[in-house]
């Protein structure tokens, strides 16, 4: 779903707002946890990483214990 030239990604367990910044030194993600109000800014090579990551990584960063540490 767009909101604001943003994109909301929903599913059962979470809700983020993603947003590109054009007005950096090039395009900038901001992702935005829609429940806590959370921002974090990610760059493209922090994006390619996700892509190239292992799915044990990813996994345990989706896993709701694992988050603060």
């Amino acid at each position: 779903m767009k909101r604001n030239g943003s994109v909301v990604v929903t599913n059962e367990f979470a809700s983020v707002e993603i947003r590109i910044d054009q007005n950096n030194n090039g395009p900038t993600a901001w992702v935005t946890d829609r429940k806590s109000g959370v921002t974090r800014k990610i760059d493209p090579l922090a994006l390619e990483g996700l892509v190239w990551a292992p799915d044990s990584l990813i996994e345990s960063l989706a896993d709701p214990g694992h988050r603060g540490a």
